[in-house]
């Protein structure tokens, strides 16, 4: 979020990503939302590139909500990601809200979300790394996570780093 978008023969940026949508049933990006209230969009077909900044090939890569009918289905569904609650499903335990989340590039896919509990929003204590592959559905007001131990394996190193601050 706050990316800038250039066209592929450069310039100025013409725009920035305010938000991402994404797919609750796969986790993939359906659409990068460029304007206030998720009017104007980019399919992710139509990204050249995307590592510091997003290219596209013209100004009619970017379209009206109306015209990417996924992206506007999942935006209808509202069933966000970002400072969604998150409850366990084996014993429904509140493990905080999601702050973050990290998306890989080439595939456009959620790649794991970054949750913890907070005082008044401002100080997060409590805070765990959970990958994608853990999340078991994504509901309008909660994400419900499988905390069973093998899912986090792979993410061991990234939750002590997160754990101590160095993440």
């Amino acid at each position: 979020i706050g990316t800038p978008v250039f066209l592929e023969s450069g310039g100025r940026p013409l725009c920035r990503v305010t938000d991402l949508i994404i797919d609750p049933e796969n986790g993939k990006i359906a659409a990068f939302s460029v304007s206030p209230a998720n009017k104007k969009l980019i399919s992710p077909m139509d990204i050249r590139a995307w590592t510091n900044q997003i290219v596209i090939r013209s100004h009619d890569d970017i379209v009206g909500s109306e015209d990417l009918l996924r992206a506007n289905e999942i935006m209808e569904m509202q069933r966000p990601i970002l400072k969604n609650k998150v409850y366990s499903q084996k014993n429904g335990d509140y493990l905080g809200k999601v702050y973050d989340y990290v998306v890989h590039s080439e595939l456009l896919v959620l790649k794991k979300i970054y949750v913890a509990k907070s005082i008044l929003g401002l100080a997060h204590f409590d805070g765990r790394i959970i990958p994608y592959k853990a999340i078991y559905e994504i509901l309008p007001k909660k994400i419900i996570v499988n905390t069973d131990a093998e899912l986090f394996e792979e993410d061991k190193d990234d939750q002590k780093a997160f754990e101590f601050g160095r993440a």
